[in-house]
């Protein structure tokens, strides 16, 4: 049957045609072309990962990008392209594609512990990347008295916005006086601060062997009611 088949396909002048092989490198190209047009110059693109080579039919091949490109984060994203031989699609094609906005910034010219002072902070400036935000220019770095490092920090990462946070005006391990007020009846007595509190916080604190909360008054002092 196999030889009646194959004899049929040469009397007629059927010829079979090799697959082709439509490379990754192409499709990286195109997808990075694609995802170009629609960012603004001073966006740098590259492929993150070139995707597989994909063999194709014989015929007219049509590769078209897919408007409008998937952002997966602020400094990511992932262009489609839709294969097709002949007008019927073989596949969709995703191509990750990451983003560099590279420009003047500060980074950290030491490294430097969680609760280091804004002010002892030692920075330099460096060419870093805004594409994922909260980096911050040198134009906007003015570093507080009342502000400190919220988390470790290494030399020669970017200064992020959110590296800093409002010093506490308590700190853990703190001892303060606590107070409770009753009918024309004032109880004082030390506590042991358990964690960081501004004004308004309700922090817990230990009285001897009972942990309890206490408020923290808005105005400097050091006498906080139960």
């Amino acid at each position: 049957m196999l030889q009646t088949l194959v004899m049929a396909a040469v009397l007629t002048g059927v010829v079979v045609q090799p697959r082709t092989l439509l490379t990754g490198t192409e499709l990286a190209d195109i997808a990075l072309s694609a995802a170009r047009a629609s960012e603004p110059q001073h966006v740098r693109l590259s492929v993150q990962s070139r995707p597989n080579d994909l063999p194709l039919p014989p015929g007219t091949r049509e590769i078209s990008a897919l408007p409008n490109p998937e952002p997966t984060a602020r400094n990511r994203l992932v262009q489609r392209l839709s294969v097709r031989v002949d007008g019927r699609l073989i596949r969709i094609v995703a191509v990750p594609i990451q983003r560099s906005v590279l420009a003047e910034g500060w980074v950290y010219a030491a490294d430097h512990r969680a609760g280091t002072s804004a002010q002892s902070v030692r920075l330099q400036r460096a060419i870093v990347d805004f594409a994922d935000g909260g980096r911050v220019a040198p134009s906007d770095f003015q570093p507080l008295a009342e502000t400190r490092l919220r988390r470790r920090v290494r030399a020669g990462s970017a200064v992020r916005s959110d590296d800093f946070e409002i010093r506490p005006s308590l700190t853990r391990h703190s001892e303060v006086t606590v107070h409770r007020q009753g009918e024309g009846v004032r109880v004082s007595r030390s506590a042991i601060v358990l964690e960081d509190a501004s004004g308004g916080d309700a922090p817990r604190v230990r009285i001897g062997n009972r942990v309890v909360r206490a408020q923290v008054p808005r105005a400097e002092g050091h006498d906080y009611a139960l």
